[in-house]
């Protein structure tokens, strides 16, 4: 322990003290810095795989949705069926200009997110033109095509790839979440060690004035010592 006391005060001494201490301030500014700049970065990654899952998912749910109006609409004729086709119609227009969107800017899902948008305008296609076939005069035609299945392949694919990408960005969203509460531990770390080092550096400079006056003192009494010496 006293070893360990005789090596701070020899640090405290030591005229490098101050410029060292600046220095390591400068450095614990920047890694903070820097932290923050991470902490930015990964959030962003955050939400963007937060987006990609909610828009995949209102994708599959606008499908599934249409199928099931248009399903009803074809069997039954009635318009109660027929008004929530044509509000999802429009909405999911919305939903896959988003995906198609998602899927330029997005490197990581580009490839899944093409193929899903693809597939699901297809099927949008495919659904219509039933629609146009039953409200043509052709219901016994368009319900026979219905019951066929039809599309029933490209429904697979859809929720297949809906739900890679789903749960590809769910771990993507946990990881990136870890990443940031280490960043953030590290921050602090930082943090703690800056204002450890300026405490260091007032102590050493307070304690380095102070035996400076105490020179300077001792040498004044000498000095008075001296005189007396010599006038006697």
């Amino acid at each position: 322990m006293s070893v360990t006391f005789e090596r701070l005060a020899g640090w405290t001494r030591s005229r490098l003290t101050a410029p060292l201490a600046v220095a390591a301030a400068v450095l614990a500014m920047l890694l903070s810095e820097g932290g923050q700049l991470m902490v930015r970065v990964i959030d962003q990654q955050r939400l963007e795989a937060l987006e990609a899952r909610l828009v995949v998912g209102k994708l599959r749910n606008q499908l599934l949705t249409l199928e099931s109006s248009q399903r009803g609409y074809l069997l039954t004729g009635r318009p109660a069926y027929r008004e929530p086709y044509d509000k999802t119609l429009a909405d999911i227009g919305v939903t896959s200009v988003e995906a198609r969107k998602m899927a330029g800017n997005y490197t990581a899902q580009r490839k899944t997110l093409s193929e899903l948008t693809e597939l699901a305008a297809r099927r949008v296609s495919e659904l219509g033109e039933l629609i146009r076939l039953y409200d043509a005069g052709n219901g016994s035609a368009a319900v026979q095509l219905m019951l066929t299945d039809i599309g029933r392949d490209q429904m697979v694919r859809i929720q297949t790839l809906a739900e890679a990408v789903t749960s590809e960005e769910l771990a993507t969203y946990n990881r990136s979440g870890l990443v940031r509460e280490r960043v953030l531990l590290g921050r602090r770390v930082g943090i703690g060690l800056l204002v450890l080092i300026c405490l260091s550096a007032v102590f050493a400079a307070r304690r380095l004035a102070r035996e400076q006056d105490d020179q300077r003192q001792r040498h004044l009494e000498q000095l008075a010592a001296d005189r007396s010496k010599l006038e006697a």
